[in-house]
């Protein structure tokens, strides 16, 4: 320890006597809760960085994607489902879920968004590696595209007759 422990209380020394530890909460220290804890780091230094836990949404909204669960921050659907831009044109929500696995055990959660967003149902809190699933509603997706196909027919029906 050529430039001395990490001037922390809660450091620890490792048995050898050449290392020494500590722990700090990056989410805290950027948002300035915990500037004493923003040490300087000395030559030879080692940061650990662990990796982010995630969350998945995938399906019929705006950003599918992993978002990152922050530092022992709670996430819930409803949140995720925002920070993926909101649920898609010809999204299902009510036959959407979260597919959850705990010890190799997939298990499926159902979700009515039309209630949760309405506050009828309460929001379901998630865990890391869990996969929001929104579906698509073919039926909606298969009647725009029929009310489409019609008015580019009449437009072009129209313009013939002209």
């Amino acid at each position: 320890m050529q430039w001395g422990q990490i001037p922390l209380a809660d450091a620890t020394v490792a048995a050898d006597g050449n290392t020494s530890k500590a722990s700090i909460n990056l989410k805290g220290l950027l948002e300035g809760r915990n500037p004493e804890r923003n040490v300087v780091i000395m030559p030879d230094d080692v940061v650990s960085v662990p990796k982010a836990e995630v969350v998945y949404v995938l399906g019929e909204v705006g950003k599918p994607g992993a978002y990152a669960l922050n530092e022992k921050e709670d996430l819930t659907v409803l949140q995720v489902i925002a920070m993926a831009g909101g649920l898609g044109q010809f999204s299902a929500p009510g036959d959407s879920k979260v597919i959850r696995k705990t010890n190799g055990t997939r298990t499926d959660i159902s979700l009515n968004l039309r209630h949760l967003i309405a506050g009828k149902s309460a929001d379901v809190q998630l865990r890391p590696e869990d996969v929001v699933w929104v579906p698509k509603n073919v039926s909606k997706r298969a009647a725009l595209r029929t009310l489409e196909a019609a008015l580019q027919t009449a437009t072009g029906f129209i313009i013939y007759r002209h």
